[in-house]
């Protein structure tokens, strides 16, 4: 979480002390955002893909895929949600 809200708390606390030590732990930190409808956010650290560089990578991916078939032999391909109506059989074609 953020050190904002925790520091922020802090000199609350200086202005109206209490008996205690004020620590704005995880879950106070928590609680707090929550109460005031709050979150942290951050800027993703991935780029995003263009669409020249994703056709380029389906390209590419779609030339292995075929490889693969050739050097295994392999003629028919299923698509991964379709294999539940094999009943769990995988089927290797005869040539």
């Amino acid at each position: 979480m953020s050190l904002m809200p925790e520091l922020q708390a802090q000199e609350i606390y200086q202005d109206h002390p209490r008996p205690r030590v004020f620590r704005a732990l995880w879950g106070w930190r928590k609680l707090f955002l929550r109460c005031h409808r709050l979150s942290i956010r951050r800027k993703t650290r991935e780029g995003q893909t263009t669409p020249e560089d994703a056709l380029l990578k389906t390209a590419e991916f779609s030339e292995k895929v075929r490889n693969k078939m050739k050097e295994l032999g392999i003629v028919v391909v299923y698509n991964a949600d379709q294999t539940r109506a094999l009943n769990g059989k995988y089927y290797r074609p005869a040539y």
